[in-house]
C-alpha cells in the first residue's frame, strides 16, 4: 500500500496467474527486472491504493472447470483494470499444463473479448528454466514436452508437444486461422499507412463513432493501393461521415509505436491532415454508427487505437497556427 497522503504510481502491468506458484515466480522475475510488485491471493474484494508498477493476482484456476476458470480470470481482469492497469498479462505454466477442455484457450479467448483485443501471443518459452519453443513444439530441457515427466501428470498429462494442436482443440477460432491471416503478407515487411482527417468548425472537431468498439475517432483508415494520401483521407471522410472535405495541410506524420496507443499487430505510420469542409450532410456507414462535432476540450471516449486526445489537441493547434511545421515521428 502507498504511504498515507502519497501519490500512487501508475499501474503499468496487471497480471493474472492460474496458480499460486506461477504467480510467485512471475512476481519474483518482475522484481528482479526492477519493478515494484504486489501479489494478491485471489481477487481482492474491494479497490486498493497500490504503490506498485505491477500487481499479480494469484488464482487457483489451472485445473478447475473451464467456465469457473473463465469467471475467475474475468473477475481478476476487471479488478485490475479498475485499479488502472495499463496492460494485462495472463500467466500460465511454462509447460502449458492444460487439457483438451482448457483452461488456457477458453481463458485466453475470454480475456481477449473483455479487452476488445484482436491479436494475442501465447508464449510459454522461458529459456532460464529450460523451456524453449521451436516451430511450435515445446521442449523441456533437451526433450519434447510429450517425452518429459509432464506426460504422466495426474491432472494435466501433456502428451503432445505441438502447442498449435494443443490450442486448436481449446479455441473456438482455430489456431490455423492465424496462418490464413498472414498468408496475404508477402515481400519485404514495411509499415502500413493510415490516414486521419481533422475537420474543424470553430473549436469543434468532426468525429465518427466506430461500430467495432463503440468509441469515437477522426474519420480515416487504410490508404488503398493507387490512392494518393490526400485523396484517401477525403474518401474516408466522405465514406465514414457523409461530409465532403479536402486536405489542406499534412499536420503530422507519426509512428504509432512512438505514441501511447494500445499495442496492435501492425507497425503503422499515421498521416494526419487538416481538412476543409466543402459540404455534405452527416451519414453513417458500415463502419460507423454516429457522426457529430465535439468541442476540443470536451471529447467523448476515443478509440485510442486510432486517435489520441493529445493528437486532436495538437491538430487544433495547427488549425489555429497554420504556419506551424509538420510534426513527425
Amino acid at each position: 500500500m502507498r504511504p498515507s497522503g502519497g501519490a500512487a504510481r501508475p499501474l503499468l502491468l496487471g497480471c493474472i496467474a492460474d496458480d499460486f506458484t506461477g504467480a510467485t515466480d512471475l512476481a519474483n522475475n518482475l522484481v528482479r527486472a526492477g519493478m515494484r510488485v504486489v501479489q494478491t491471493i485471489g481477487v481482492p474484494a474491494s479497490a486498493a491504493a497500490l504503490d506498485a508498477d505491477a500487481v499479480v493476482v494469484a488464482l487457483k484456476s489451472r485445473t478447475t472447470r473451464a467456465d469457473a476458470a473463465v469467471a475467475q480470470s474475468l473477475a481478476a481482469c476487471r479488478w485490475l483494470r479498475a485499479q488502472g492497469a495499463q496492460q494485462i498479462y495472463f500467466k500460465v505454466c511454462s509447460t502449458f499444463d492444460s487439457t483438451p477442455a482448457g483452461n488456457i484457450g477458453p481463458v485466453l479467448e475470454a480475456l481477449m473479448d473483455e479487452l476488445d483485443c484482436r491479436f494475442s501471443i501465447a508464449t510459454p518459452a522461458f529459456p532460464d528454466n529450460g523451456r524453449t519453443v521451436f516451430k511450435g513444439h515445446l521442449f523441456v530441457g533437451d526433450v519434447l514436452l510429450s517425452e518429459s515427466g509432464m506426460r504422466e501428470h495426474p491432472l494435466t498429462p501433456m502428451t503432445d508437444a505441438n502447442l498449435i494442436r494443443v490450442l486448436q482443440v481449446q479455441l473456438d477460432v482455430p489456431v490455423a486461422s492465424a496462418a490464413a491471416f498472414w498468408a496475404g503478407e508477402h515481400g519485404y515487411a514495411t509499415p502500413k499507412v493510415d490516414v486521419r482527417g481533422a475537420v474543424f468548425n470553430a473549436n469543434r472537431v468532426l468525429l465518427v463513432r466506430e461500430r467495432s468498439d463503440g468509441r469515437w475517432t477522426l474519420p480515416g483508415g487504410w490508404v488503398d493501393v493507387n490512392d494518393s494520401p490526400s485523396g484517401a483521407v477525403a474518401r474516408e471522410i466522405f465514406e465514414e461521415s457523409g461530409y465532403r472535405a479536402r486536405a489542406v495541410k499534412l499536420a503530422a506524420l507519426v509512428d504509432k509505436n512512438r505514441h501511447p496507443h494500445p499495442p496492435g499487430i501492425h507497425h503503422i505510420y499515421k498521416l494526419m491532415f487538416l481538412c476543409e469542409l466543402l459540404g455534405g450532410a452527416p451519414a453513417v456507414s458500415q463502419e460507423t454508427d454516429a457522426v457529430d462535432f465535439f468541442t476540443v476540450d470536451a471529447l467523448p471516449e476515443l478509440s485510442t487505437g486510432r486517435i489520441l486526445a493529445s493528437q486532436i489537441e495538437r491538430l487544433y493547434r495547427h488549425q489555429l497556427e497554420p504556419s506551424l511545421p509538420t510534426d513527425f515521428d
